[in-house]
């Protein structure tokens, strides 16, 4: 949530923006709020793809430690968006586009994924796109 501030950088939704700043913005941004949701728990990567890179997202930022089975038994996010979250990681746990990424950075295996520590793991959408030949 800290990308805006530290890293100068636009985002596409994030929680911090995710307050009724003033009438009508809520309503601006819970369609972003879904699109999220539904890209971080993408059950592949190829779904990663097909839900942000129509939305213009060129990076993607997975946060690791929502994908250890224990914290996805306890998923969970504000309401509503509790049950969109429940809704999408009940089920197999192994199967999510996170899961696809490589354990380290290797521009030669995953030219997609130029980033990764222990926090966060970063997608490159267009570079995805020519992965999966979409682009």
């Amino acid at each position: 949530d800290a990308v805006p501030l530290f890293g100068e950088r636009r985002v596409y939704i994030s929680t911090e923006m995710a307050h009724p700043f003033y009438r009508g913005y809520y309503e601006q941004i819970r369609e972003r709020i879904n699109y999220s949701l539904r890209a971080h728990y993408a059950k592949n990567l190829a779904e990663l793809y097909d839900i942000v890179a129509p939305l213009g997202i060129t990076h993607f930022v997975f946060q690791r430690a929502l994908f250890y089975p224990d914290a996805l038994e306890k998923a969970s996010f504000f309401k509503p968006y509790d049950q969109v979250v429940f809704s999408l990681t009940r089920g197999d746990t192994n199967q999510y586009a996170y899961r696809e990424l490589p354990k380290s950075v290797d521009l030669s295996v995953a030219p997609y994924m130029p980033f990764k520590d222990g926090v966060a793991a970063v997608v490159d959408i267009h570079r995805l796109g020519k992965y999966l030949g979409r682009e």
